[in-house]
Order: C-alpha cells, then structure tokens, then sequence
C-alpha cells in the first residue's frame, strides 16, 4: 500500500534529521520536571504535560518536516507520483502520532505508575495527536520560515491552552466545552484518575472527533491550496 510506504519513508526521514533526538531531550525535561512537583499535584501537572506532548509536539514538528520538505523542494517531485493528498496527510500525522503516544505512555508511567485506564488515554492521545498536527500543517503549509511559522504559532497556543484555566482553577466558561484542549485534558485526567463520568468520557470523544473532522478538511484544503496549486503553477 502506499499508504505503509509513505510512512516508513516518513519514519526514515524524521530519523535522519534528528527529530527523534529532539523529542527524547524534551520527554526527559517533562519527566524532570513531573519529579519536582508535589505529590498531590502530580496527576494535574502529568495530565498537562501528557497533553502538550501529542498536541504542541505534533503541531511544531509537522512544521518543521513541512518546512524542511518546502525547502528541498520534496513535493514537487512527491507529487508526480501516484501518491495523493490524503494519503500524504495520514503518514505524516500516523508517524507523529506513534511517536507521541510511545513518548507519552513513558511519561504516564513514570509519573503516575501503571494504575491508569490504558484505552482512554490511547483513545485522548492518538485523537489528539491527529488534530494538532493536521492543525500545524494548516499553518506550516502558509508560512515561508520557521521566524514566520513560530510567530503566528503563538496565537495558535494562546488559543489552544485557553482552556487550561478552567483545569487550574483560574477561569471556567461554558464554550470550552467544545475546545479540543478540554476534552483531551478531560480524557487524560480521566485516565489517571479514574473518576470522570460516562456521559463526560463519551461527550469528550465526540468533540475529539468532530475535532478530527474539521481540522482534517482545513488541513487538506490548505495543502491542496498553497502546496498542489503552486505545484501547478510552476509548471
């Protein structure tokens, strides 16, 4: 299938830039840091630690691969092949995403130790992995730099943590309800602490996937429209 061939291709080349050294140096500081926090606090801290590893990790390296492609001028040549857009989209999400929930299931189990519900937490990172990385590809895929791509990936952040504050008890609003951010947190913290509801659990996963939904459609429009279009062009 292409599909495999694609994403063993993806596996090979982040290898060979270094992305995976990068994120083994950024777990071990996430699990230094789980170490020095309180006891009492450590499932919070982990929860959110655990979150930004698939959400903030995937939507930054999806723009550095997509940036690095951009520059060595990858897609025109990808592009003549029979590969197609989807399939390219899923082998760069799927290989982010195995990395992060390997890097993240690590640091559950460092933090919290085995006592945690193995199928939701698979179930919040690998649906968060997919929304946050095809989230960085609508970006990646419009910037010329990485000074470009960090700058306008601030507004994303802030957007993205907002609802954090409802976790730390600083501010709660009734639209962060259908914020991906909230339900992957409540996923997480679920998963560590056994004690969220049903109907949270199942109305969470619904907001994860429509999440998908959107972010996939943006993702796909935005690479066709400043990636396979220019492609054209140029031709």
């Amino acid at each position: 299938m292409r599909i495999l061939q694609a994403l063993k291709q993806d596996l090979k080349y982040q290898f060979r830039h270094g992305f995976y050294y990068a994120y083994i140096f950024v777990s071990l500081i996430y699990i230094a840091i789980i170490f020095f926090v309180p006891s009492d606090y450590r499932a919070l801290v982990a929860g959110i630690i655990v979150f930004s590893d698939p959400a903030m990790l995937g939507f930054f390296f999806i723009g550095a691969i997509v940036l690095l492609e951009k520059g060595e001028n990858i897609f025109e040549g990808l592009f003549v092949t029979p590969l197609k857009v989807n399939e390219f989209l899923a082998a760069r999400v799927l290989s982010l995403c195995i990395l992060a929930l390997f890097t993240a299931f690590i640091i559950g189990i460092i933090a919290i130790g085995f006592n945690f519900n193995y199928l939701l937490l698979f179930a919040a990172l690998f649906l968060t992995s997919i929304i946050f990385t095809l989230l960085g590809v609508t970006l990646a895929v419009r910037v010329k730099t990485v000074n470009e791509f960090l700058i306008y990936s601030i507004f994303y952040s802030v957007i993205i943590a907002v609802p954090i504050l409802e976790f730390v008890n600083i501010y709660e609003n009734i639209i962060f309800y259908i914020w991906p951010t909230r339900a992957s947190l409540l996923l997480i913290l679920g998963s560590f602490t056994r004690n969220t509801e049903l109907l949270e659990i199942l109305f969470s996963i619904f907001v994860l996937i429509l999440w998908t939904i959107i972010a996939y459609k943006w993702a796909y429009t935005c690479f066709y429209t400043y990636i396979i279009l220019k492609i054209g062009d140029q031709e």
